[in-house]
């Protein structure tokens, strides 16, 4: 369970405050009581072992802080229409990225209203929250966006490679992997439809090498999490054992 105070340094015995949101799920949802075993979270690494009590948690365990994995994995993803960016943000989360970024495409269709782009961060946090909780993820990604394409690409870490999936292209995403020592690992994909001509170009004079995702033409949505789970397996990510249910 994710707590929004930081958990570095506090201790076994430490008395944690849970969210409304949180203390409802566990005990109305859940149907915990006061002394069930859970794990709480600050999103930023760090876990622990607590019981439930009547005012929230304690910590019945030292802080447990993970590493985080490198090369981290970055999302570039084309909106899609409606709120299938939820589905993205959600099943992402779940695999692991590390950051997703909304972007408006020129094959996007309704861009969202400037002025909206705070709710809609605040939408896509909320799910990304309740995805690392559903996951057990200690670290929150990084959810952003909607911005434009050369804004995205401006946004990039130094060192990154961009791996950007494209109708035509025949590079094999692992071969374009292969020896790379990049401390981020970018993925982009294009909304319905996908990338368009220009686009492509300009990927590509920001150094992506274009992929290609089989012979089947994805959903975006499902195209986003294909390539990113190639990159995680080639990374070495699917060797890392999650923690297993007590």
């Amino acid at each position: 369970m994710l707590v929004d105070s930081p958990l570095a340094d506090v201790g076994a015995g430490a008395d944690v405050v849970l969210s409304d949101a949180a203390a409802h799920h566990l005990s109305r949802v859940l149907r915990l009581r006061d002394g069930a075993a859970i794990e709480v979270s600050d999103g930023a690494g760090h876990r622990a072992d607590a019981v439930l009590t009547a005012t929230g948690a304690r910590m019945t365990s030292e802080v447990d802080a993970e590493v985080a994995h490198l090369p981290a994995i970055h999302v570039l993803q084309g909106l899609p229409r409606g709120r299938k960016h939820d589905d993205v943000v959600r099943m992402l989360t779940e695999l692991g990225v590390d950051r997703i970024t909304a972007v408006v495409a020129e094959r996007t269709q309704s861009p969202p209203d400037p002025t909206k782009s705070a709710k809609l961060i605040e939408r896509w946090g909320a799910v990304a929250r309740g995805a690392s909780e559903q996951a057990r993820r200690s670290r929150l990604p990084q959810v952003g966006g909607p911005v434009a394409l050369a804004d995205a690409l401006a946004d990039l870490d130094e060192d990154t490679l961009l791996l950007a999936a494209h109708l035509g292209a025949t590079t094999d995403p692992l071969a374009a992997l292969a020896g790379s020592a990049a401390s981020v690992v970018a993925v982009a994909v294009g909304p319905e439809g996908g990338w368009s001509p220009a686009e492509a170009g300009r990927l590509q004079s920001a150094g992506a090498v274009l992929v290609s995702l089989g012979n089947s033409v994805l959903r975006t949505e499902h195209a986003a999490m294909v390539l990113a789970g190639v990159v995680a397996a080639g990374t070495g990510r699917m060797a890392l054992p999650a923690r297993p249910w007590d």
